[in-house]
Parts: structure tokens; sequence; C-alpha cells
């Protein structure tokens, strides 16, 4: 794919630039002013800038709480894996085990003194900054910050640049800022690729981070899991180890449309909410060295609140949202075997499957569905919507994709 543009933070220009670019909702690459790098000043949050992982033990070490992946071969491969969901008939995908990893809470210090001793290698993922919002007009919102932080680590929180913060929001059209998590971990770390619902400012602190992106129409070629799946928001595909038998458009559905950027230290990378993105920490000597792990900080922001009342034409990431909708549907009438069998009906209903035949759905809710996605798209973008979000191949495999050999990223 393409490599993105660097935009620089110390120019107004380019600066101005950027924002205009993350208003469109296009992936940004952000560099550092001079100063601020020759400073080492983080965007958005200045003092994380010393953030290294003899700080981070100095200053948040001793909390037994943080959250950690350790992988289960030496694939240094990161899944998360939600086998309950609140309101979600998982039942389907029951027996659907962990692929790559398995959670654990431990302190930061132990998580860098067990990295030596580790046949394995693992990822901790701690977030350090949430807000809950307000469930009623007279209610207050909730904000936590992580409890393993000390004074001196909070008081790098007040250094927040509010003004750049509001320019993002404002300039930038992004919404309130929801969540902030921190990344460390060991050469070479994969984050097979998925999407979140939230906007993305990745910052990098340490070390650096190659990111392939594709956009959200480039779920044709992913073939994602659906959403009553473990490993939902996460491509089936396998980027490292292509199979072409089991997913046939996968290499003309992803060809020429993906974006990649390499994310240095001090350097910040715009995610859009529904983007996929794939994501692999540099290949460094001495990968159980804490000195030498990746540290990253991310600051996701609210997108789905727009969904109250969306613009139309639906931008591309809502349009990966009202598939996941869909799907909803489809589990909430006839459980989530139904999934599927909806699909195929969608499918031949706009021409892209053989009709003629009773796979069991009901006539109602497909033409429910279908009703709705005409009048919400109209009938050109019903079918490339049916045919991008909801291919009946979708929901049959149930594994994430096995590689042959694993080799390192």
């Amino acid at each position: 794919g393409a490599r993105l543009r660097a935009f620089d933070a110390g120019s107004p220009n380019e600066w101005s630039q950027a924002l205009a670019t993350i208003a469109r909702r296009q992936p940004v690459l952000v560099r550092p002013s001079a100063e601020d790098a020759r400073e080492r000043r983080a965007f958005l949050l200045p003092s994380a800038g010393k953030w290294d992982t003899a700080y981070l033990r100095e200053h948040m070490g001793t909390w037994g709480g943080c959250p950690v992946m350790r992988a289960l071969d030496d694939r240094n491969k990161y899944l998360y894996y939600f086998d309950k969901q609140p309101g979600r008939d998982m039942s389907a995908c029951s027996d659907v085990k962990r692929e790559a990893s398995t959670d654990v809470r431990m302190s930061f210090a132990d998580f860098l003194d067990e990295a030596p001793r580790r046949e394995t290698c693992a990822y901790l993922q701690a977030p350090l900054f949430e807000r809950e919002p307000a469930f009623g007009p007279n209610q207050p919102e909730h904000v936590s910050l992580c409890p393993g932080m000390d004074k001196q680590m909070l008081a790098d929180w007040h250094e927040l640049d509010d003004g750049r913060l509001a320019e993002l929001q404002g300039e930038g059209r992004l919404g309130q800022w929801s969540r902030s998590q921190l990344f460390v971990g060991p050469s070479a770390t994969l984050s097979p690729c998925h999407y979140d619902q939230y906007d993305n400012l990745f910052m990098q602190l340490r070390g650096s981070k190659h990111i392939l992106l594709f956009d959200p129409w480039a779920a044709e070629g992913l073939y994602p899991f659906p959403i009553h799946h473990p490993y939902d928001e996460y491509a089936r595909l396998d980027l490292e180890h292509v199979d072409e038998a089991a997913f046939p458009r996968a290499r003309h559905a992803l060809a020429g449309r993906g974006a990649v950027a390499t994310v240095g230290e001090g350097e910040v990378l715009y995610i859009p909410s529904h983007w996929w993105h794939h994501v692999c920490s540099e290949v460094t000597q001495g990968s159980s060295d804490p000195a030498s792990m990746s540290v990253s900080l991310s600051f996701w922001f609210d997108s789905m609140s727009a969904l109250r009342s969306p613009s139309l034409p639906l931008p591309d990431h809502f349009e990966l949202e009202l598939a996941r909708h869909v799907e909803f549907l489809a589990c909430d009438i006839a459980g989530p075997t139904a999934a599927r069998a909806l699909a195929e009906a969608l499918a031949a209903d706009v021409g892209e499957a053989p009709s003629g035949h009773d796979n069991g759905v009901p006539t109602e809710p497909r033409d429910v569905v279908l009703l709705r996605l005409l009048d919400l798209l109209g009938p050109t973008q019903t079918l490339a919507f049916v045919r991008t979000f909801l291919a009946p191949e979708r929901f049959g495999l149930r594994q994430p994709q096995q590689a042959a050999e694993p080799r390192e990223a």
C-alpha cells in the first residue's frame, strides 16, 4: 500500500492540513516539532515523553492489576478474546478456543522482571484514563484514573495540552476523549488486523511500530468474524499468511487499497474508527530486555454518539457499524445460527447468489432488513453493502486462520 505522508506539528500550515485530513476521517501521521522532539515532549501529553520502562517501573511498578496478555506460542501474537458479551447469545461459538494469547494480571515490575525468563512473550495493555458518559440528564459523567499511578505520574496528566485537544475536537471533528491505554511489549509484538469503535490517536513513546491500514470497506477481503464470535472485530484473514483458497476474494479486494505507516518515537498516528489496522512493533536485538521494549499510548475518542443522528449518505465507518446491527437483528430474531441464513437470503435477494431455494429465513425479517437498507443506501449501494459486509462465507470458519509455519512478523 501507499505510505502515509507525515505532517509536521510544528508547522502551522502542515498542522492545519493534518486537522483537515482528520476531519475527512482519513489516517494521518504527525511528526513532533523539532523542539518537542529535542525535549522529548509527547503529543497532547508532554510529560509522557519521559515514559520509558524505567520511569513506568518507578511510578506504577507495584500495583498488581495491570492487564497482561501472554502469548501461547512463539508467534508473539495477541488477540482479545471475549466468550461472554452482555446482551449477546454466544452459544454458537462456545467451543471456540483461545488461539494466540491468554490474559493475566500482574504488576508492571513483575511484567518487566519476568520478560528475560519467559519461554513466550507477553504484552501489557493497561487503561490509564477512562470516562464513562452520564446515563441521564441529571447524572454526572464518571472519570477514573489507573490506581497504580503514583503522585508523580498523576501530575504528568495535569500537563495535558487542552488547546491542542480542543483543536482536534473542533477542527478535527473528534468526539469526546473517552479512554487512554498504555501498551508495552517486546520486539515483533503482533496485533492482528482488527478495527475499533473509537477514533484513535496512537502515540509512540519508545521504539517504533509498523502499521498497515485498510478502510472499512476492505471488509470484503478481510472476512470479519461475526458479532457473536469471541474474536468479533478481528479479520479472519491472516495477513501474515494469506490463504487464497480459504479466502478467495482477499487479494482482489485488498489490492492497492492499503496504507502503510511506520510510527517512530514522538510521532502520532490518527486511526479513524472502524478502519482496519494490523500492528507490529519493530524487530530489535535483545527483545527480552525491558529497556528495548516498545511503549505506546492511545487516546480514544467517542465516535459512536453520532449514531443517534447520522448524516446521509452514511459515512463509510457507519456502514460497517450498520452491518453489525443487521447481524444483531438476525441473532435477536432467530439466534446466532440464523446470521448465515439471513446473509444467504440477502445475497440471493440482491442477485449475488443463486435464488430459488428455501433456506429457512422467514420472509418478513429479510424484507424488513432489505427495505431498510434500500431506504438508507439506495439500490446500487445496497448491493455493494451486502456483498462487502454480509457475505455468507463470513459466518463459516470458526477458528482464526492457523499458520502452517509461524514466522517472525
